[in-house]
């Protein structure tokens, strides 16, 4: 399945671009995260990863969605989603993209 992740710095970021994008490339679900990328305590994120099966690929707008900045919680976030068998795929960059990552 291909799941979405979008993630906000918070409820006064509005993320219509991100998931605009991540439905136009087929993503069959979407988790929607309200909260900075600078921490681990994700609980929209996690409960995806406890959700993700074998072959399942999650689709990112920018990296940054998964983690911003920090090299160790990305590493963290990539293993424990390719230990439940599935993959990441990020979007290419988008011209014109109104929306500020965050």
């Amino acid at each position: 399945m291909k799941i979405g992740y979008v993630r906000t710095n918070g409820p006064a970021e509005v993320p219509m671009e991100q998931t605009r994008r991540l439905i136009e490339s087929g993503c069959e679900a979407l988790f929607l995260e309200l909260s900075g990328g600078e921490h681990l305590q994700r609980p929209v994120m996690h409960r995806m990863i406890l959700g993700l099966e074998p072959g399942d690929e999650v689709t990112l707008v920018d990296p940054t969605r998964l983690s911003e900045d920090q090299p160790s919680q990305m590493a963290i976030l990539l293993r424990r989603i390719q230990d439940r068998g599935a993959s990441v795929r990020v979007l290419p960059v988008h011209e014109g993209n109104e929306e500020t990552a965050g």
